[in-house]
């Protein structure tokens, strides 16, 4: 019993990890698109370099401040979701 609850705890974990990492390498993507695009658009002579890792390091930081509660909320629906698919089986 106390192995099941320890197994399940992990799963829990490796998900939020996984909804973590997921949200966070799109809001980097995000980053990294769009200030290129602004870059190239608005800036005469833009140094392609510093606009991505600019993008890269803006979109981290804003993608990693919201990344741990949108996950905790994604694993709370996926937890429901399990529970009520559950109960309607049993």
């Amino acid at each position: 019993m106390i192995i099941q609850k320890i197994v399940e705890l992990m799963s829990w974990l490796v998900t939020w990890l996984y909804f973590v990492s997921i949200i966070c390498f799109l809001g980097t993507l995000i980053g990294v698109i769009t200030h290129l695009l602004f870059a190239l658009l608005f800036v005469t002579n833009a140094d392609i370099a510093y606009y991505v890792s600019l993008g890269c390091m803006h979109g981290i930081k804003y993608s990693s401040l919201w990344a741990g509660g949108i996950a905790i909320v994604l694993c709370f629906m996926r937890g429901h979701e399990k529970f009520t698919t559950k109960k309607y089986l049993d």
